[in-house]
This record gives structure tokens, sequence and C-alpha cells, in this order.
């Protein structure tokens, strides 16, 4: 009665009311209209790849994640699938960071938007791809892809679950859906014990297991790319001290670029690589006009030239965790925003970390701060303070770096437990 009630209500109320906003906001919003328009070709689309250019002699897994980060924190599972069952790889996305920004190959056959979350779209994307296991990234659960799954027995599992103790999932009225949605994953498979309890505690009936986050399986395989393929002529780098400030936002520069631009007075061996969160023009602008002094070089500019400048701003995504081979320090941005990004790609290069204090969404930031592998820097003075110490001392950021990298390292495995879980269901 609970489950079939909350059916009733999502199909009949809560979804036609998101229908209905994202539509309107769809009337003012370029993005948002163009979204729409690609949800709505979802079904034509997948069909047509279906009929012409997959191999249909192997299994079909369908994935979902919500944007990008999701996407590359999945990529080492999407690889060894493709790897030991040679399985057709299709992704769904939720936003246009994702769907935008990935492309066929390296495990990926196909990828689309989600389509709109009723019950009848997802039955139809079900009977067309037949995929013989859905996966989930981390948080993005929309219950009617959900309850379908179930209903039709089809094998449906969430894999990187967290549920910090200040999340709104567990809380009332979206609590109470997701209890129900939950309860029909065929396993949550949470990045830690700590997370698992969490799950326990705060849903009933779930069935759970704890195998680690493939997020460190992927920054250990970038890294791997990074050094084969460097992004920089490494010339550039020689006798330099190089500081990477990755994903900052507006918020992030409000204490940290005050501090570069002091310390590139003062250090002159200092060079700086700045990563907007978003390389959007006025981003990239605001960075060039505050650094004018040292005539910054622009990524895109360089090809395969020297950057001459002190300061090279990145101007498109996608090159970040690259860019960390060349670090010697970095600072982790959304730290002073909304929360923090991956902490761990700089850390698997053996490198110092700094990041603010909004840093609790991040299980990983948390325990990379307890193992000594980061400094936590509340204001433009810290950041200053620390990068000086660690650009003059060289044994204090050896330290630092090497702690960051054993944690980095010591939680690499999840993928391979997770390819355990599925083989039996993949031969079948």
């Amino acid at each position: 009665m609970n489950r079939i009630f909350w059916i009733y209500v999502y199909q009949m109320i809560i979804f036609p009311v998101i229908f209905f906003v994202a539509h309107l906001i769809g009337l003012f919003s370029k993005k948002v209209r163009d979204v729409l328009r690609e949800k709505y070709s979802v079904y034509k689309k997948l069909n047509y790849w279906l009929m012409k250019d997959y191999d249909k002699d192997q299994k079909n897994i369908l994935f979902h994640a919500a944007s990008l980060g999701e996407f590359e924190h999945i990529r080492p599972v999407l690889f060894q699938l493709k790897k030991h069952f040679n399985t057709n790889n299709i992704i769904t996305f939720f936003s246009p960071s994702g769907f935008q920004n990935v492309k066929t190959g390296n495990g990926v056959d196909y990828f689309c938007y989600m389509p709109f979350d009723t019950i009848s779209q997802w039955k139809k994307i079900y009977q067309i791809v037949n995929p013989v296991l859905i996966i989930v990234a981390k948080h993005d659960v929309w219950p009617a892809q959900i309850w379908t799954a179930k209903d039709l027995k089809i094998p449906v599992y969430l894999i990187n679950a967290s549920l910090s103790e200040k999340s709104t999932r567990s809380r009332f009225p979206i609590g109470r859906i997701l209890s129900v949605v939950y309860r029909d994953f065929t396993e949550i498979i949470t990045i830690s014990e700590q997370d698992k309890q969490k799950f326990a505690s705060s849903f009933t009936g779930l069935k759970l297991l704890v195998a680690g986050d493939t997020k460190y399986d992927q920054v250990l395989l970038r890294k791997e790319k990074a050094e084969q393929n460097p992004p920089l002529n490494p010339g550039w780098c020689k006798g330099s001290k190089i500081f990477v400030g990755g994903s900052i936002w507006p918020e992030d520069e409000t204490h940290l670029l005050p501090a570069l631009r002091n310390l590139l007075e003062e250090q002159s061996n200092l060079k700086i690589i700045l990563v907007p969160h978003e390389p959007t023009k006025s981003a990239v602008a605001r960075l060039k006009k505050y650094f004018s002094i040292y005539n910054p070089d622009l990524f895109s500019a360089l090809k395969n030239k020297h950057p001459e400048s002190r300061v090279l701003v990145i101007d498109h995504i996608g090159n970040l965790a690259a860019l960390y081979y060349f670090a010697n320090i970095a600072y982790v941005g959304g730290s002073f925003k909304q929360g923090i990004h991956n902490t761990m790609e700089p850390a698997v290069y053996g490198i110092p970390v700094l990041y603010g204090p909004v840093h609790n969404n991040s299980y990983e930031a948390i325990k990379l701060l307890q193992a000594g592998g980061s400094l936590l820097v509340r204001n433009q003075e810290d950041i200053r303070n620390s990068l000086y110490q660690l650009i003059v001392d060289d044994q204090m950021a050896a330290l630092i770096g090497k702690k960051a990298q054993k944690y980095a390292l010591g939680n690499t495995g999840a993928t391979e437990k997770l390819i355990n879980v599925w083989k039996d269901i993949i031969k079948g």
C-alpha cells in the first residue's frame, strides 16, 4: 500500500509539477529548452542506434549519471566492464555538463539525456535496450526509473552511495518517498561503513554493501594517462614551483587571488595555473584582468607552444585532472561556496592539497585532512601563509604530499569489488 500510494502521488502530483516548472523555465532559458528538446527525442534516437550501430551479440548495461562529475567517477567501471565482458555501455545524463562533454569510445557506446521520469517512458526505454543491469551513480535517483526496473525484474544498483548527517535525502518530505525508492534497489553499495550505517539508520528494508568509491580508481587512471601524454610542455615547469587552483569559483577567488598575487611578487620561481569551475568568457576575463601585470596566457591559445607568462588561465573544461601532474601545490575550489570538488585528483600525485572550510560534503576531503595530506585555509591570510611555507620548505611539502598520496592510493580497488558483484548477472 505504501509503495502504491507513493507511486500514485509521484506520477499524478509531484512529477507533473516538475514537468510544468521545467517547461515554464524553458520559456526563458535556452539551456533548459535545449535539454527538453533532447528529452522528447531520446526514445527515437536510442532506438535508431540500437537498430544500426551496436554489437547485438553483447549484453547491454544502462548507466545513469547526473552530470560530468559523476560520470568521470564511473569511468573505471565502464573500462573494466568493456575489458572483461565487452558489454554495450549506455549512459543517460540529467544535466548538460555530462551530455555535452562526453564522447563515445573508452568504454562508452552510447549516451543521451534521461527521458522524462515516468513509468511509461522508462518502460519503453527498458524494452528496447533490454539491459541485463542498471547502474545509478552516486545520488541522482529518479523514482520512476527505479520502480520500473523493479517491476520488470531488472537488477538495479546504486553505487558510490553516500549519505551525510546533514543530507536532506533522509528528511521529510524527500526522505518519505526515497525510503520507498531505495527499497527497490537490488543493492545500495556505499563508499564507506559510515555511509552504510547512515543509510541503515535512516531507511528500513535496504540491502546494503560497502565497496568503496570508484573515484579513487578513476584518479589513478587519469594520473597514468597524464604521465603518458602531458597537456603542457614540461619545460615551462622546470626550475619553478607550480601552483594549480582547480575548479575555482568567485567565492574562492576572493580569498585566493590576493594571496597569489602577493606571492608572485615575492617568489620569483612561482608560476600559477588557474582553472575556473566554469570557464565562461566572463570568468576567464576576470582572471586575466586580475593578473594583467603578468600578461596571462590562455590554454586554448598555446597549442604546442610554451606558455610565456607565469600565469596560465585554463579556458575550457576537461584538463584539470591532467594539469595537477605539473603541480607542486594545489588548491581545490568550491570550498568557500557550496561544497568542495575532487580532492583526490591532486592528492594522487603526492602533492599538498589546500582547501577552504566548506568541505564537509566530501568524505575524502575530511579523511584527507585527518590523514595529514591537506591543509585547511579559512581566509586570504591562511592561504598566503600556507603557500609560503610549502614553497620555501620542500621537506614539509614532501611530507604532506606523501601522506596525501598514501591516502589516495590506499583507497583504490572499488571497481574490482563491483565487477565481482555483477559478474554472475552479466554472464548469466
